[in-house]
């Protein structure tokens, strides 16, 4: 789970974003993944597009810890939406 932080943690610095949420449950050989990001008007990703490259950043550097993974990864400018 260190890793998992870590991984998050450091896209959320990269990009500016003011917050991250994970959640995170292993079945099996699949490790289901929700990351949830709060967007604010100075985080770096601002449209799908960029989005869209930071779940690619994601799937990445979590591809080395080996699971099969499903990931889902949302963006949000109210926290709310991201508890």
């Amino acid at each position: 789970m260190n890793e998992l932080w870590t991984c998050v943690r450091d896209v959320e610095a990269r990009y500016g974003f003011a917050e991250s949420f994970l959640r995170a449950s292993k079945v099996g050989p699949r490790l289901d993944l929700e990351i949830d990001f709060v967007v604010d008007d100075t985080s770096k990703a601002q449209d799908v597009h960029e989005f869209d490259a930071v779940r690619q950043e994601l799937h990445d550097r979590l591809e080395s810890l080996g699971y099969r993974r499903s990931m889902v990864v949302t963006f949000t400018a109210d926290r709310r939406w991201a508890m």
